[in-house]
């Protein structure tokens, strides 16, 4: 949902001149990266999350970064414990207290009424991006 929120700001900034971006519209960065635009985050000069790189190279990285979360995937979480990898939990889920710092799973019936609280909220986001 904080995508939405990110998508809507900085054209807000853009057109209130607070901060003047390459392209605040979200569907057209893309292009101008393309085009060979360098893309200043936060319109400032240099600051470059991606660095001065091509669109290649952040494919790359993009790739070599999902590496590992596919790999899991695919041949399922129980299959990285002969790596030496082991998670605690449910397979299917997260969990843990990096996903739950507050302690919201303590409760099992709450815990569950949250993953279906979750599951709607992340379809109506994405509805939200239809506009």
């Amino acid at each position: 949902m904080l995508a939405a929120l990110g998508v809507v700001v900085p054209e807000l900034l853009d057109l209130f001149g607070i901060v003047h971006f390459v392209e605040p519209v979200w569907w057209k960065v893309g292009y101008a990266k393309l085009q060979g635009d360098t893309l200043d985050y936060l319109g400032i000069p240099g600051f470059r999350i991606a660095g001065g790189q091509g669109i290649i190279v952040i494919a790359i990285c993009q790739a070599l970064l999902m590496v590992g979360p596919e790999y899991a995937r695919y041949c399922g979480i129980e299959a990285l414990e002969p790596l030496g990898i082991y998670l605690p939990g449910d397979i299917n889920y997260p969990g843990g207290a990096l996903f739950d710092p507050l302690g919201l799973s303590k409760d099992p019936v709450a815990f569950e009424e949250l993953k279906v609280k979750e599951i709607k909220n992340g379809r109506l986001a994405m509805v939200a991006w239809i506009g």
